[in-house]
């Protein structure tokens, strides 16, 4: 079994921060995530790639990068919330024509402290998956596949580049619940602003 490349660079960047994680300076945060004084809300713009995986890649192949956003608020420590949308654009192989997801999806996950202004966050992820035919409209459903309840895990590493923006990339495997045919990884690029 290999690792995606975005997987690899992902675990080795937290690994990395972890063991450079004690210096001097660092120790007055240690018990802290992000500072007080920073937003609790964010609005991020997403870019996403989505790769089918399971038993999706039988039948669908990735198509193109698509946009998305998402509203994230911190509830304190440790826990950040969000709700957003992504679209997912893949090719039927089968038919060899577009199939796209709409997804809606809300996120739970907790932030830990690498060393400021590196974090880590991990939680889970429930979405709403709706099948169209493509992303333009006119929006028609897909009758090929079924709308799903998906479910998934989240990890993400957040670079807060000043105290209003934040660059985050996402890793996301998420499943439908209903069928055994939507599966996916959605690797997720986001720039956020906080107010």
């Amino acid at each position: 079994m290999t690792l995606h490349p975005v997987w690899s660079f992902l675990i080795i960047s937290i690994l990395g921060m972890v063991a450079t994680r004690s210096s001097a300076a660092d120790s007055t945060y240690d018990d802290m995530t992000i500072p007080e004084s920073y937003p609790n809300d964010y609005i991020f713009a997403l870019y996403s790639h989505n790769e089918p995986v399971g038993p999706s890649h039988s039948e669908l192949r990735t198509h193109e990068n698509t946009p998305g956003f998402s509203y994230q608020h911190r509830l304190g420590h440790p826990w950040v919330v969000g709700v957003g949308y992504r679209s997912q654009a893949f090719i039927n192989r089968q038919q060899n024509r577009p199939v796209s997801l709409l997804t809606v999806f809300n996120t739970t996950q907790r932030l830990f402290r690498l060393y400021h202004p590196f974090y880590a966050l991990a939680g889970t992820e429930i979405l709403y998956l709706i099948p169209v035919q493509k992303l333009n409209p006119p929006i028609t459903k897909d009758a090929t596949f079924s709308t799903e309840i998906g479910i998934g895990a989240a990890a993400s590493l957040w670079y807060v580049m000043s105290q209003n923006s934040v660059l985050a990339l996402d890793l996301q495997r998420w499943r439908g619940t209903k069928t055994d045919r939507l599966h996916g990884v959605s690797m997720t690029l986001g720039l956020g602003w906080g107010f």
